[in-house]
């Protein structure tokens, strides 16, 4: 303030004023509001999580989808390896003359139908029971194939009981391969259809159900 000037100093300060006016509350920045962004950022992580977890469900139900069509193509094959063998044993049992062509027929069988080959790739997949009641099925197999190498015939009561004994444990085996694969969820395994079956004794067919 110039003492000698006091009037003039006032001037100055209105001026001042009026050129720079003091910052007010219209003019003072609030606090920002992060209600929007914050919100967007959560929205759209919510929707690549829900993604995520939709595509990762869909991949499971279809490994598990194609699981089990590879399992019924597997089974499927068993049976059919399976069944044919048995029904070559019961022709090299009833149809040959020679007692050395009988046996060597019935020794084949497992070999010609590739059972080892075919129940190794089955058991990769399959359920414990399932391997269980397939070893036991083979087991029959084997026992009923030595009967008839060991030049028993088909009528013989030893070989009526070998055959009963692996018709009981395929029945077992089948049953075991659908309850793996889930009653009313999958189609079940298709038993092989018998081939000719002209000469057998009464009741013993090839067919499963």
């Amino acid at each position: 303030m110039n003492p000698r000037h006091p009037g003039r100093a006032n001037r100055n300060t209105k001026v001042a004023q009026d050129v720079f006016p003091p910052i007010t509350g219209e003019w003072q920045l609030g606090p920002m509001d992060w209600t929007a962004p914050v919100s967007a950022a959560v929205g759209g992580l919510l929707a690549v999580i829900a993604t995520y977890l939709a595509d990762r469900t869909r991949r499971r139900r279809e490994e598990r989808v194609r699981a089990r069509e590879q399992k019924h193509v597997l089974y499927a094959e068993f049976l059919t390896a399976l069944f044919g063998a048995r029904e070559q044993i019961f022709a090299a049992d009833r149809w040959p003359r020679r007692t050395s062509e009988r046996k060597s027929l019935a020794e084949a069988a497992v070999r010609e139908h590739e059972v080892y080959a075919r129940r190794y790739r089955m058991e990769l997949t399959a359920g414990r029971q399932v391997r269980e009641n397939a070893q036991a099925a083979l087991t029959a197999l084997l026992a009923y194939r030595d009967e008839v190498a060991a030049e028993t015939r088909w009528n013989d009561p030893r070989c009526e009981a070998q055959r009963e004994q692996f018709r009981a444990c395929q029945q077992r085996l089948l049953q075991a391969m659908r309850e793996d694969l889930g009653p009313g969820r999958h189609r079940e395994p298709t038993p092989p259809q018998p081939g000719p079956t002209a000469g057998l004794p009464p009741g013993d067919t090839l067919e499963l159900r």
